[in-house]
């Protein structure tokens, strides 16, 4: 097993910024994302591993968090619940 990586810090909010954590596996959409949290003042912290951002949402450190959805198959990322705004 190899150790996670840590989260790499993509934006810096302004002082008192929420924190935000951008976990997918597609790069080029991760980007996209981290660039409109940036632009809405988050603290933005970027994984590539979808299943090291479920431990790190499980820690509770984020206000905000964009994961990718999946089966959740035997030993696969688990799905994080998600919400959604009418």
């Amino acid at each position: 097993m190899k150790p996670a990586v840590p989260p790499r810090r993509a934006y810096t909010g302004t002082d008192g910024a929420e924190h935000a954590l951008v976990a997918l596996p597609d790069t080029t959409l991760a980007e996209t994302v981290t660039a409109a949290l940036g632009r809405l003042d988050y603290n933005v912290d970027v994984v590539e591993d979808v299943e090291e951002g479920v431990r790190l949402l499980e820690q509770g450190a984020y206000a905000l968090a964009v994961t990718a959805k999946s089966g959740g198959g035997a030993g696969g990322p688990r799905p994080w619940p998600s919400a959604s705004f009418d």
